[in-house]
């Protein structure tokens, strides 16, 4: 037998009352309204003296560092879980301390860096060795050699020149 959850069987339902559908509870959840707040502007109506203001005024403030204080020792529980949890407190970059050089303690840092790094060079230089087989020294030509070979291209290209006319 195939039944529908819109179409309730009173038989097979012994927890079914009259007036009530099967589908709603009978004690429903009460309602929460959410809590709007509006930041606008109060007019102060006439006959309000200063000191209710005042009153009011230290009410919020209190509020307020109660808040703060609450806030801080949630943290303070937060950070001893973590701790425990092993993913440990690091402290956030706001609250870390900046920390600055001098100009005169970033030179000395400088300097001797530098010099490491030339003890580094001086120890790492390599020998000089003799090398077999290398290619040889570069060579110059003399300016008839070169005169000679300025004066073959030509003839070249007038000869390639000459065929082309030919050609046309």
């Amino acid at each position: 037998m195939v039944r529908s959850l819109y179409s309730p069987c009173r038989a097979a339902n012994p927890r079914h009352t009259e007036g009530h559908h099967p589908l709603q509870n009978p004690h429903p959840l009460p309602q929460v309204t959410p809590l709007r707040i509006q930041l606008v502007r109060i007019k102060i109506p006439e006959g309000v003296t200063m000191s209710n203001l005042d009153n009011a005024l230290r009410e919020l403030r209190e509020k307020r560092s109660h808040a703060q204080v609450e806030i801080e020792k949630l943290n303070q529980i937060i950070l001893g879980i973590e701790s425990l949890n092993g993913t440990g407190a690091t402290p956030s970059k706001a609250t870390k301390a900046k920390h600055t050089l001098s100009a005169s303690a970033r030179r000395r840092i400088s300097l001797a860096q530098k010099a490491r790094w030339a003890s580094v060079r001086k120890k790492s230089r390599p020998t000089v060795v003799a090398k077999m087989g290398s290619a040889p020294a570069k060579r110059t030509m003399s300016a008839t050699a070169r005169r000679k070979i300025a004066t073959a291209q030509k003839a070249r290209w007038a000869k390639i020149r000459a065929a082309d006319k030919k050609a046309a």
